[in-house]
């Protein structure tokens, strides 16, 4: 309780702030508001998020709506949650040479690193997922397992695939440790193939049931997988300061880990495997589409294990108070300051970058049903998505090439049954576009020289 009541009011000042929405957060609730609108995801609003996440912005718009707050709520509550569960793994796996509640407090205090790093994204909700299956990987390598301990890893692992694609490469590691460790059999490989194309199956089942299959394919698999598009809320700088001072002190901790022979074999392998998890979580981030402060998410599973470590194996106690103090603080200090912008990092750390800004557009969109085609979703912060075209790297795969005549008539049944009061041409879509769709055509004003297009009758 004492370590929830630490992280509420270490939390407190983003709670209560007015520095407004990131620009993720806005897309994921976007996505949200129009599923609750009666739109199925991939097909009624163009992106490439997992399904699952998807359904939990699709639940808090039908509970709250619109809210910064919420969203940083249940993110704390979520980080929380993992912290007790990333804890109870590791003693209950006999992992450390002593108990206490250490692992969860690192845990917390990475999750501190970046202001919004803790806000609902996708990867922390997958990051759930990597933690029970990671458990089990630690029951198989203790001999304590079964069929069915091996089929709810698979389970798990496609299930954190669908808050999150990237969970694919999770696997990697999951298979890794397995191969490595342990004396899995053929039929329990199966089986754990099974669980994690268990998830596949419904979703599958659900787009196909609703004709939104293709959509599902192209959205889901391949434009994050292979059509790699990538959007830098954040510069690979920036990622890199943001996590310094935890890599510092894992950096540390892994070399005192090796230099320390007081291991068992089976705490070894655990340590091993999570080098395995660390090696992985890079390929996450550097696959990743949307390069913002959630990408560094994974890292705090490896990192708050060995950072724990670290700190068990100091032997004088003021020694292990004041290398926890110096730690905790740069910690705060570095997400505080990138939160104020008190100086320090204001060059370093370009917060604003991240933020959803006021839109230049604003006095022709505000209050009203929009299309963006084009990177910049500012305009949807007073507006709502008008359209099934929100993801500008899925979208122009469509709105670029309408002399195919799926893509056109793909185009044209988005727009007839959802008509945007306001369409905002970023890209010069609306020449190629028009003659093709004489509804845009026929309907659509441009204000100047501007990319604005104004709904006439």
């Amino acid at each position: 309780m004492s370590l929830f009541v630490l992280l509420m009011l270490l939390r407190l000042p983003v709670f209560i702030s007015n520095m407004g929405l990131s620009l993720p957060e806005l897309n994921w609730m976007l996505v949200g508001e129009k599923m609750s609108e009666g739109a199925i995801l991939y097909k009624g609003v163009k992106e490439n998020i997992g399904p699952l996440a998807a359904f939990v912005y699709w639940l808090v718009d039908e509970v709250v709506g619109r809210s910064y707050f919420t969203y940083q709520l249940l993110g704390a509550l979520l980080l929380f949650g993992q912290a007790a569960i990333f804890n109870a793994m590791l003693l209950g796996n006999k992992a450390y040479n002593e108990n206490s509640y250490v692992p969860a407090l690192i845990y917390v205090i990475l999750g501190l690193s970046f202001y919004n790093l803790s806000t609902l994204s996708p990867q922390l909700m997958a990051t759930t997922f990597y933690l029970l299956a990671l458990n089990n990987v630690y029951q198989r390598i203790g001999q304590k397992v079964d069929d069915y301990t091996i089929l709810r890893t698979g389970l798990f692992l496609g299930i954190a695939i669908h808050f999150h694609i990237g969970g694919v490469l999770f696997v990697l590691a999951t298979l890794a440790s397995l191969l490595i460790f342990t004396g899995t059999i053929l039929r329990r490989y199966l089986l754990l193939v099974y669980g994690l194309l268990l998830p596949f199956a419904f979703s599958a089942a659900y787009f196909y049931w609703h004709d939104a299959f293709n959509d599902y394919s192209i959205n889901f698999l391949y434009a994050p997988l292979i059509d790699f598009q990538e959007n830098y809320y954040l510069s690979v700088p920036t990622l890199l300061y943001i996590g310094a001072v935890p890599s510092v002190f894992f950096i540390l901790s892994v070399l005192k880990v090796i230099q320390t022979n007081r291991f068992v074999n089976y705490q070894q392998r655990v340590q091993q495997t999570m080098v395995f998890v660390f090696i992985i979580c890079f390929f996450m981030a550097v696959v990743d589409t949307e390069k913002g402060s959630s990408v560094l998410l994974p890292f705090i599973v490896p990192m708050a294990f060995f950072i724990t470590h670290y700190l068990l194996l100091i032997k004088k106690r003021w020694k292990q108070e004041l290398t926890f103090a110096l730690f905790f603080l740069s910690v705060l200090y570095l997400s505080y300051d990138s939160f104020y912008q008190w100086g320090l990092t204001q060059d370093l750390i370009q917060t604003e970058s991240t933020l959803v800004k006021p839109s230049k557009y604003g006095k022709w969109v505000n209050g009203k049903r929009i299309a963006v085609w084009g990177e910049d979703l500012s305009a949807y912060q007073e507006a709502q998505l008008a359209g099934p075209f929100l993801n500008w790297n899925i979208s122009r795969l469509q709105l670029e090439s309408p002399a195919y005549y799926d893509n056109l008539s793909t185009i044209y049944a988005g727009y007839y049954q959802d008509l945007p009061e306001v369409i905002i041409d970023e890209k010069n879509i609306m020449p190629t576009l028009s003659p093709y769709i004489p509804l845009l055509k026929n309907h659509y004003l441009r204000q100047g020289n501007t990319p604005v297009y104004l709904y006439k009758r």
